[in-house]
């Protein structure tokens, strides 16, 4: 069975790849976000709406569709 004691105190081999990925991971969230407004931006002609507004034009209208559609389709090429 295995003892609590060595498990404890496991830590990464390299730390230095630990940073790397945490790197990685955070540069990849900023663009996924960037490219999330830039979805935006182009699928509402840059217009500024409240999050009640935009919810219904999300789910209501033919551009607010295909860019749920777009959306899914980039962020599930990115992850």
């Amino acid at each position: 069975p295995p003892r609590i004691f060595p498990v404890r105190f496991a830590g990464p081999r390299s730390p230095l790849q630990l940073a790397f990925i945490g790197f990685f991971l955070m540069f990849a969230a900023l663009v996924w976000t960037r490219i999330a407004l830039l979805l935006y931006a182009l699928f509402t002609n840059g217009s500024y709406m409240p999050l009640s507004e935009f919810t219904s034009f999300a789910l209501t209208t033919t551009p607010g569709l295909a860019m749920l559609v777009v959306g899914t389709i980039v962020g599930g090429l990115i992850a």
